[in-house]
């Protein structure tokens, strides 16, 4: 009798246990769940609020070069330790702007954006998506594999779902990789950057004459 006792008590007490690790398992999983909700909600917030200011930085701006600096600075606070190129479409060639820079650049001897040809621009500027290396390689990317091994890199078309003037080149050390909050937020801005400067391109900034 009594070892049937201590039996029903061992099960008892089995159950018990079992039921409460089933339970702490659960709490463990909806902790977790509410700091990721936390987390994806404060980066939508912090996207918004960048959005909204890099906008707002744009409408005091009446010249190309002015655009494309002041659009820079932003980017860069936005993405920390990332080189920015900008990459504009010109004809059959293309131009390259970076910060602090109004005035097309000469590409770096040690920058990826050296090895982008004409093709390669214009595919990339026409693409509707955020493209990776392996992207940029299919369109046209002739870097060798010693030099993509040492960057995180990510291309973002100025025209998404639109005709393309360009993109965004921004690479950095590939022991700190672009993140794709980041990326998302730069491919959100990019159309208000393409009218921008279309709109720059169909009214440039008037001059007064010497008096």
């Amino acid at each position: 009798m009594d070892n049937q006792r201590r039996k029903r008590i061992r099960q008892l007490v089995r159950r018990l246990n079992q039921t409460r690790r089933r339970q702490a398992l659960q709490i463990d999983i909806l902790c977790r769940d509410m700091v990721a909700a936390h987390r994806e909600f404060a980066d939508r917030i912090n996207e918004l609020v960048f959005t909204v200011e890099f906008y707002e930085s744009l409408l005091a701006q009446t010249d190309r070069g002015g655009l494309l600096d002041v659009a820079a600075q932003a980017i860069a606070r936005r993405v920390p330790g990332a080189r920015l190129v900008i990459f504009l479409l010109a004809g059959d060639a293309f131009e390259l702007h970076c910060l602090d820079d109004q005035s097309p650049i000469q590409p770096q001897p040690d920058g990826l954006e050296q090895f982008f040809t004409p093709e390669a621009v214009r595919r990339i500027s026409r693409a509707n998506w955020i493209c990776s290396v392996e992207d940029m390689i299919d369109m046209g990317l002739n870097a060798p594999g010693q030099v993509l091994s040492r960057v995180s890199a990510a291309a973002v078309p100025l025209g998404r779902y639109s005709p393309g003037l360009g993109f965004l080149l921004l690479y950095r050390a590939a022991e700190t990789p672009l993140r794709p909050v980041e990326l998302q937020t730069l491919a959100h801005i990019c159309p208000g950057l393409s009218r921008a400067l279309a709109a720059c391109r169909r009214h440039p900034p008037t001059t007064q004459p010497a008096s």
